[in-house]
Parts: structure tokens; sequence; C-alpha cells
């Protein structure tokens, strides 16, 4: 999960910066990428992945005590857990089919499938 989410944060990023209309060709002498003053849906496109990981860390920490007492409370942690597998290899199984016009869609399923 931590190397597939790798990859496809960096595409995410590329995939936002040409949504904000910005130039991701990489000067041929020194290879640096220049800085995007564009902005997507109110925001750089270098600041997609804290975004994500700051909606990841509230999502989580509401959904934790909820799911953790079905899990520990009642008789549903195998169900629990066979409708987290399915949920997540699903997603995954999606993500290979990341383009540029579903960047925000893959966004947010990435920041599900971490939760």
């Amino acid at each position: 999960m931590v190397i597939s989410g790798i990859f496809l944060g960096t595409a995410l990023l590329e995939c936002a910066d040409v949504a904000a209309g910005c130039d991701i060709t990489a000067d041929p002498i020194t290879g640096d990428i220049p800085d995007c003053e564009g902005r997507v849906y109110g925001m750089k496109p270098s600041s997609l992945l804290a975004v994500m990981g700051l909606i990841t860390g509230l999502m989580a920490a509401f959904t934790m005590p909820i799911i953790g007492a079905i899990i520990d409370h009642t008789d549903l942690r195998w169900k629990v857990g066979i409708v987290s597998a399915i949920a997540l290899v699903a997603i995954n199984a999606f993500q290979i089919f990341l383009i540029q016009d579903l960047w925000l869609l893959m966004a947010i399923l990435q920041v599900r499938r971490i939760i």
C-alpha cells in the first residue's frame, strides 16, 4: 500500500499541475521543474498531498472509535475485515486507470483507501 501510494501520489501531483495549467516540463540542463503558481480547487497543486493527509487523519480520528467499537463489541469482526479487504483491492484495481480527467476522483479514493 505504501509503495502504490508513493507512485500514485507523484502521478496525482503531476495531474494537478496540468489541471492548474502549469508547465511540468523539466529544464533540460538542471532537470528542475518550475514552481507552479496556478491553483486548482482553490489550492496550489503542491499542497495536494498535504491536504489529502489532513483529510485522512481527520476521517481516521472520527471513524476509528466507531469502527473499533463495532469490531471489539459485536460479532461483525469477520464481516468488517472481509468488506475492508474487498474495498481495498477494488480501489487499488480502479486506481490503475488513472488518467488526467479522473485525477480528483483518484485522489478521493486514495484518501478513502488509507483510512
